[in-house]
């Protein structure tokens, strides 16, 4: 994953801004956790398996989960996308379905960011650029941790509407990359890499609380997966940070420290 986590201060008060993983590329808004019941919404065409592994991680963290086919999310109101606190959208097994759902993202991408649907401020984000459903062994493995730890942080703003998106195989371009834009505010822009080594080498050089213990992310439990990066994100726009990268592409614009073994490491973020 190619994650950077950075945080921005705004009107006194930290916040932690998107960020991307190797596995996932996350964003947030800091603020406390959330309590009390708690509503996500996964378009069906984007995961697999009934439930899938991201509504059984969602649902052990609390949340009501609704399943909604991808012509349905569709055709969602900016309203009705306003009504949960987090929308997934997830591995179906290495798949490119995240490009048809990014394709409305005119309508829910302003819901995330807070100036539409009744929300009024922007909510964590989380962008994954691999297949972890299709690598794992289930939603408690460790592969998986990717998908437990990504969820919590982009639910975790109270009264927000967070994201977990994974582009799982879908290149990272296209709706995705435009969506993107779309859920971003800073300057710089986004670029994709569509070809980075498949079987190459993830670095975690970052951490957030939500990726830490008691089911810490690591750098082994992102990489070694036979083919751990299916995209990857060269540039993107300063209100993003990564907390994991592919080391081994063409380019190693993105640097950290692994928080694990204090290593440094360069590469392209993909999560």
């Amino acid at each position: 994953m190619n994650t950077r986590l950075m945080s921005e201060g705004s009107g006194g008060r930290s916040r932690w801004c998107r960020a991307f993983v190797l596995v996932a590329l996350v964003a947030a808004i800091g603020g406390a956790a959330v309590a009390n019941a708690k509503t996500a919404l996964i378009d069906a065409d984007t995961v697999s398996g009934s439930p899938s592994q991201e509504e059984q991680a969602a649902t052990a963290q609390g949340y009501t989960v609704t399943v909604v086919s991808g012509a349905i999310w569709s055709g969602m109101t900016q309203s009705q996308f306003g009504a949960y606190d987090l929308l997934i959208i997830g591995d179906a097994t290495c798949s490119g379905a995240s490009q048809t759902a990014a394709s409305n993202a005119a309508t829910w991408a302003p819901v995330v960011m807070g100036t539409a649907g009744g929300r009024t401020q922007a909510g964590n984000r989380v962008l994954i650029g691999t297949d972890p459903v299709y690598h794992d062994s289930g939603y408690l493995s460790s592969r998986a941790t990717i998908i437990r730890d990504a969820i919590k942080f982009a639910g975790k703003q109270p009264g927000k509407t967070g994201l977990y998106f994974d582009a799982s195989c879908s290149g990272g371009g296209g709706n995705v990359v435009s969506a993107l834009t779309l859920l971003s505010i800073g300057s710089g822009s986004w670029t994709n890499d569509d070809g980075p080594p498949c079987g190459g080498n993830v670095s975690l050089i970052a951490s957030e609380p939500s990726f830490g213990a008691p089911d810490p992310l690591t750098t082994a439990s992102l990489q070694s997966w036979s083919c751990s990066v299916h995209e990857s994100w060269p540039t993107f726009p300063t209100d993003w940070s990564a907390l994991a990268v592919a080391t081994d592409t063409a380019s190693h614009p993105t640097c950290g420290v692994d928080p694990d073994t204090l290593l440094s490491a360069c590469g392209e973020a993909t999560s």
